[in-house]
């Protein structure tokens, strides 16, 4: 199976994206648990690719973690500053890992 993980339409001010020395995290539930378990996943280390949506669901730019050392979480953390910071608000994953 190529798709281990995945996320859909996680909102960006969902995700603690870290702060000083707190290097933040992408906490969620695996599809094999209850989600009512205490059974979160930091899914920060991902590697696959992700797909930046407006607040309208209208895709903005589809991109790929994990070539070389950038994980998933590195990736988006870029687009918070680059020149597509101000057009997404929402993303979806779908990891390898």
């Amino acid at each position: 199976m190529l798709i281990t993980n995945y996320g859909l339409y996680w909102r960006r001010d969902g995700v603690f994206w870290g702060r000083q020395k707190n290097a933040g995290h992408m906490l969620g539930y695996p599809a094999s648990k209850s989600a009512s378990q205490d059974n979160t996943v930091d899914f920060r280390q991902q590697r696959g690719i992700y797909v930046l949506y407006d607040g309208n669901f209208n895709i903005v730019y589809v991109g790929q973690a994990g070539a070389g050392n950038q994980d998933l979480f590195g990736r988006l953390k870029n687009h918070l500053t680059d020149h597509l910071a101000s057009r997404w608000s929402l993303f979806s994953w779908f990891g390898v890992r």
